[in-house]
């Protein structure tokens, strides 16, 4: 992680609604095959929860995932003002997902954009969403990386679909 790595702890990020907490202009890079993960956080392990804090113009290097934060394993929380900017992705390893502890009240709507790491084929779902998914309509206020020029969501059920959500 270029910003923060946590690997088993407890970590709350926690601003206030007119005092937001900042990770921004964080940098995970390397000569090294695979360290290019979580330019702002990098979650190995335990718990990192964000509430009224903004992520942004973190980045990783060529080939790396994850600009904002990089789910290895471990949980990631949402609360409240959490607001990672589409800019910066939160990459989610095979069977990571985004616990939503509360409505989501992020700046312009979109709470974050989501790069899972394999996208559903044959019938089968990825859930990327759990926690409070449809209360508030939560799953609307994230958005998809395209697979190949396909288009993504979340449905209500927290699920990847390549259903639009109704408005």
């Amino acid at each position: 992680g270029g910003g923060i790595y946590n690997d088993g702890g407890n970590l709350t990020i926690q601003g206030t609604v007119s005092d937001k907490v900042i990770i921004s202009g964080c940098k995970a890079d390397s000569s090294l095959p695979n360290k290019k993960k979580g330019g702002g956080i990098y979650i190995a392990g335990g718990t990192v929860k964000i509430e009224h804090t903004s992520i942004n113009g973190n980045t990783v290097g060529s080939s790396g995932k994850g600009q904002a934060i990089y789910v290895a394993d471990g949980t990631f929380e949402m609360k409240a003002g959490a607001k990672i900017d589409e800019n910066n992705d939160v990459y989610l390893s095979t069977d990571k997902m985004i616990n939503i502890l509360s409505k989501l009240t992020a700046d312009g709507g979109i709470s974050a954009m989501i790069n899972p790491q394999s996208y559903p084929s044959g019938g089968n779902n990825i859930k990327v969403l759990y926690g409070d998914i449809s209360d508030f309509e939560n799953y609307k206020k994230f958005k998809v990386k395209p697979n190949e020029g396909t288009p993504w969501y979340v449905n209500s059920s927290g699920n990847l679909t390549t259903l639009p959500p109704a408005p």
